[in-house]
């Protein structure tokens, strides 16, 4: 986990991300070139094989020649398929035969190139450190770019290991955001290094106070409601002319209870490094963060005990979150 802004940490990804396409593309070209210089090389060796000593390599060499004498062998069967002149009606049914031959004699053609070619590098890489001059000009760029090369992958594996490990942590943290609505993996990772900034608060603040949230909320309290079922029985009778009606007879019911959580005040609540403090238009209520013995967050409230009392303060605000992680650190530092 790093300590960099999340925005900031996709740019670096994306940057690792360029680098390791282009060192790819570097390793590909110096490897491509190298590959041609060794073929180019082995091909004058080849043909000056009575100037170096070519013995430790003669079977790769009897190896070319029999390719090369097919390749013969097939192009003189194409030129000969060329000069052939089809005409009329049945030269239409040749010439589609022909064309099919070519392709053929064109596909095995190609073949053996890619196998003499496999052959003749590895004549270059196996070669003697000194053959002809030509040769050994061109052995001496070849090898000079496979280090490059590989200075090149090395720097691609490095590029690519950083990348993946900023896209996990960058997965991580974009899941823990999604759920939470901010980048909470990095500020937790922030507060353990850093005490939040102070902000001015409407709260006075005592000696060594530092205020460090103030965020809107509404202060909500459990309350108990009361209604009766039952039923009465008996008759109503009229009282003059009043409209109030006097009954005789017994009423007999029980009081029904419940449990509500009703609106006290709106106003804010300021967290600092000591209280946990809320200021409304009609109340105010402080809690001292040592007085703090649990807290339940909701998705839209934060629902505060303490040790002093049975029910909870309920807190309803935005980003309940947000402060609970607040909270936590500053209950966690009291501690």
């Amino acid at each position: 986990m790093t300590l960099v802004p999340l925005a900031q940490l996709s740019g670096r990804r994306d940057e690792l991300q360029s680098a390791l396409a282009a060192d790819q593309a570097r390793a590909a070209g110096f490897l491509s070139d190298a590959s041609q210089k060794l073929r180019d090389a082995a091909a004058i060796l080849v043909a000056q094989r009575d100037k170096w000593q070519s013995a430790p390599l003669t079977e790769e060499l009897s190896a070319i020649d029999v390719i090369a004498s097919q390749i013969d062998d097939v192009d003189r069967s194409l030129k000969a398929l060329s000069s052939l002149r089809r005409r009329g009606f049945s030269g239409f049914f040749q010439r589609f035969s022909d064309r099919r031959q070519r392709e053929q004699l064109i596909s095995q053609r190609n073949r053996l190139a890619a196998d003499v070619a496999v052959h003749l590098e590895s004549v270059g890489e196996r070669a003697p450190s000194a053959t002809v001059p030509d040769a050994d000009a061109l052995l001496t760029t070849a090898r000079a770019e496979r280090r490059e090369a590989s200075a090149a992958a090395a720097e691609a594996e490095t590029a690519r290991t950083e990348r993946d490990r900023l896209e996990a942590e960058i997965r991580r943290r974009q899941d823990a955001q999604s759920k939470l609505g901010f980048d909470s993996l990095w500020l937790a990772a922030w507060l353990t290094q850093n005490d939040p900034p102070a902000i001015e608060t409407p709260v006075a603040l005592q000696r060594g106070e530092a205020g460090w949230l103030n965020v809107p909320a509404v202060l909500s309290r459990q309350t108990t409601r009361t209604r009766w079922a039952g039923g009465s029985q008996g008759v109503s009778i009229p009282v003059g002319h009043t409209g109030i009606r006097y009954r005789v007879g017994s009423f007999s019911g029980h009081p029904i209870q419940s449990t509500v959580i009703a609106d006290v005040d709106r106003g804010s609540l300021v967290l600092t490094n000591q209280r946990l403090v809320f200021v409304g238009q009609l109340r105010s209520v402080t809690i001292a963060l040592k007085h703090i013995v649990h807290v339940e967050a909701y998705t839209d409230a934060l629902a505060v005990f303490q040790d002093r009392r049975e029910t909870p303060d309920f807190f309803k605000m935005s980003a309940p979150q947000y402060l609970l992680l607040y909270l936590n650190f500053a209950i966690n530092r009291q501690h």
